[in-house]
């Protein structure tokens, strides 16, 4: 009885980690398509012209400085480019393996409202 108990208690901490792990691993808003899958090799590609529609319906119509807004809510690291530009960053984690699959977006806007996705660059497997 005591085994079956101890059994069931660490099927249930396996089950937990589990859990957490694909939690941490989810991507949110701000997404790479496809999404990268451990193990990544050097030659995945991401889908420009997916990533391109997807960015353009998210922040359509929106003001530069409501897509600062956004990318601060959803913690994503950004940087300002010649004025008119916003560079984002996008990752996707492999915990408890410390690999992650990243690259930049960029965005460009016209007269403070957002234009288009102006760019997608250094997308590749970051280890430390």
């Amino acid at each position: 009885m005591r085994k079956t108990k101890i059994c069931f208690g660490l099927v249930i901490i396996l089950i937990s980690i589990i859990s957490l792990f694909k939690m941490v691993n989810e991507m949110g808003t701000f997404i790479i398509i496809p999404e990268p899958h451990f193990p990544v090799s050097d030659t995945y590609e991401i889908n420009q012209d997916a990533m391109r529609d997807y960015y353009t319906k998210l922040f359509q119509s929106m003001s530069a400085s409501d897509a600062i807004v956004m990318l601060e809510q959803n913690n994503v690291e950004y940087r300002f480019d010649s004025g008119d530009k916003i560079i984002f960053f996008v990752e996707k984690t492999f915990l408890p393996i410390p690999v992650k699959y990243s690259g930049s977006v960029e965005i460009s806007f016209l007269d403070g409202v957002f234009q288009r996705v102006s760019a997608f660059r250094f997308f590749g497997i970051d280890a430390p």
